[in-house]
């Protein structure tokens, strides 16, 4: 039986439990790491706001979830991303030192934002249109696929990135888009 976890969202960190249990359990297969330092039981299913509550208070004001992260945040996977994707206006301050950040700086409308666990991350078809804007095909076309199922319209995606004009990576989005669209 596993200990209470130290706060009351459910999730444990390497500080709640003394470090050879952590380690222990987390080997042996009790706690499933959904993030850096962030686990769950293993028998519980992670929501999207238990992906988001690890970076409660992480993200300056203005800032986002963005990209592979908020795809994430949205549908979930085998592992979390390899970087934080991140977005936020132009011309502000960059975030302090996050490990393996990815940024992108560029307007953000209000309808584009949603707000998980007290997190803002971009909407899944805001989510959709940034990752096959800005992640190779490879790791895209699956990202898409899985929001796809998780109720993102692909067609509106396409629509959306028509109206981008000739911005970085609309040619491979397209590619990516209809890529995904064939395999839903």
């Amino acid at each position: 039986m596993l200990p209470p976890a130290a706060r009351d969202d459910g999730l444990f960190r390497p500080d709640d439990l003394d470090p050879i249990t952590w380690q222990l359990l987390v080997h042996e297969g009790a706690l499933r790491v959904i993030a850096p330092s962030v686990a769950i039981p293993v028998r519980r299913r992670p929501t999207p706001d238990d992906r988001a509550r690890p970076f409660v208070g992480v993200l300056p004001a203005g800032w986002a979830l963005g990209g592979a992260t908020a795809a994430w945040v949205h549908v979930g996977g085998a592992a979390g991303p390899s970087a934080l994707s991140l977005t936020g206006p132009p011309n502000t301050h960059q975030p302090p030192e996050l490990p393996g950040r990815v940024l992108h700086q560029q307007e953000m409308p209000d309808r584009d934002l949603v707000t998980v666990a007290g997190v803002s991350v971009t909407s899944p078809l805001r989510t959709a249109v940034d990752v096959a804007c800005f992640t190779a095909p490879s790791s895209a076309v699956p990202r898409l696929v899985a929001l796809a199922h998780h109720g993102v319209d692909l067609d509106a995606a396409l629509h959306r990135l028509a109206g981008l004009g000739r911005q970085r990576g609309v040619v491979r989005a397209d590619r990516s888009l209809r890529a995904a669209r064939a395999r839903c």
